[in-house]
């Protein structure tokens, strides 16, 4: 399984793009991979810097490519950590619309409907980078992680995941209890575990 890069790792890549950007200042797409690093370092540390850098590399990003699905995600990524929940929408859904088969685009507006408390949306996103990357851990990653964040909210769950063959639920299971959230997580969760022996697609991850 790989694993999430660490700060440090992070830090090493940082200096790598920067170096990048200032030897080719028009590459959109070192840019958005600059806003990528930047952003996962602020989740990472709180620390405000990253996050203006991050800003400041999305900004730049756009200006050189606004039709680039690579600039869209991780500026509505950065939209859904500064809490401005309509923006991160607008950016993601062009994003998606942009490259329909980004699943990385999808797990992002997955989050962002989340935190949005629309829990059947969200899930409908990951279904959809489920059947794009079957094998893709970090797919199983945020669905098991939507689902246990249902599961502690108590929130509704929809049926649809029973639509989804890696993660049905015994037939006449119900879905409207909190037994009913902790059964489906526990599959959920071994659905997870199996995903992390098949075998793994060599498509680079994003940080």
């Amino acid at each position: 399984m790989a694993n999430m890069p660490s700060a440090a790792s992070l830090v090493s890549i940082r200096a790598q793009l920067a170096d990048v950007i200032e030897s080719a200042r028009r590459f959109p797409q070192a840019n958005a991979a600059a806003c990528r690093v930047d952003l996962a370092l602020y989740r990472e540390t709180s620390e405000m810097g990253y996050f203006e850098s991050a800003e400041r590399y999305c900004n730049r990003a756009l200006t050189l490519d606004r039709q680039d699905p690579e600039v869209h995600v991780p500026l509505g990524g950065l939209y859904r950590a500064s809490g401005q929940l309509d923006l991160a929408l607008s950016s993601l859904e062009l994003a998606t619309s942009l490259a329909p088969f980004s699943t990385a685009a999808l797990r992002e507006l997955a989050l962002m409907l989340d935190k949005r408390g629309d829990f059947a949306a969200a899930e409908v996103q990951l279904l959809k980078a489920l059947e794009i990357e079957p094998n893709g851990w970090r797919n199983y990653h945020e669905l098991s992680g939507l689902h246990f964040r249902a599961v502690t909210t108590h929130r509704p769950r929809t049926t649809t995941i029973s639509k989804w063959p890696c993660c049905q639920t015994t037939p006449g299971r119900s879905t409207t209890s909190v037994r009913g959230y902790s059964e489906s997580l526990i599959e959920s969760d071994a659905n997870f575990d199996s995903a992390l022996n098949r075998p793994v697609t060599t498509t680079m991850e994003e940080p």
